[in-house]
């Protein structure tokens, strides 16, 4: 199978934690290899010698591949929507302006545009949100814009009429006034980012599950510096933090404060 061996498993392991954070773990070692063996079929390498000859070789362009085939981007529209009628009710009930939020890992982009059409449908149209992510093929979808009916299952009739057009039997794109309020970047979450302005509400679902403790602190230290005193940070609903920077506070499951 490409002639993959454990040195090779190994320098994955721990390239995947260094440059992306993700934790492979002694158990799950084994799941790189199939991940691993699509990569070098798709991007037509003989075999794994050959491709970590081009890791060395441009570091940054097979940091690129590596995210494509390594990172978890399933998702669909209103995905764990009890977040989307947190921000909504706290955005009301504060009568928030200028309101600013960041979908730390967007991927294909259902989770932005789901916040935008809970916003939108309320009337509310004073906020941007930035949605980032590591791997630029999904943000090259995202960008495009267009989804199959799978992803739709949650989408309201009303919604779909409101916010899609069909482009071809079973796909659909998002309209300009959705695709307005949303900025895309490719985005690092291991990296140490500052923004000019802080967020009022940060969503990083499902992202920690692949971290160890270390860099899922890390994470959360620089988001929680990104974001605003009072401002709330939403998680995947099966992730659990145990260990909090001093100015986070649960306040519900898989959703933390800030409180200084």
């Amino acid at each position: 199978m490409h002639n993959i061996q454990t040195k090779h498993i190994e320098a994955m392991r721990n390239l995947l934690f260094e440059e992306f954070g993700i934790h492979v773990s002694d158990l799950k070692a084994g799941n790189i290899v199939p991940k691993l063996s699509k990569l070098l079929l798709n991007e037509k390498y003989e075999n794994a010698d050959d491709f970590f000859l081009f890791l060395k070789k441009d570091f940054s362009a097979a940091k690129i591949i590596i995210a494509k085939y390594f990172t978890t981007n399933h998702t669909f529209f209103f995905r764990e929507e009890d977040h989307f009628d947190f921000v909504l009710k706290d955005v009301v009930e504060t009568k928030k302006t200028n309101i600013a939020i960041w979908s730390a890992a967007s991927s294909t982009g259902e989770e932005a545009y789901s916040i935008a059409m809970t916003l939108l449908d309320r009337g509310i149209k004073d906020f941007k949100i930035l949605a980032s992510d590591l791997d630029k093929t999904v943000l090259k979808h995202f960008n495009e814009g267009e989804y199959g009916e799978s992803r739709l299952s949650k989408v309201s009739e009303k919604q779909r009429k409101r916010y899609f057009i069909e482009t071809r039997t079973g796909f659909v794109r998002v309209k300009n006034d959705l695709r307005k309020h949303i900025f895309i970047k490719n985005l690092n979450l291991m990296d140490d980012l500052a923004f000019e302005k802080q967020f009022d509400y940060i969503f990083c679902r499902n992202v920690f599950i692949y971290f160890n403790d270390q860099s899922r602190f890390k994470t959360l230290e620089m988001l929680s510096k990104n974001l605003k005193l009072g401002g709330y940070i939403f998680v995947g609903h099966t992730e659990s933090l145990f260990n909090l920077p001093p100015n986070l506070k649960k306040v519900e499951n898989s959703i933390f404060k800030k409180i200084s």
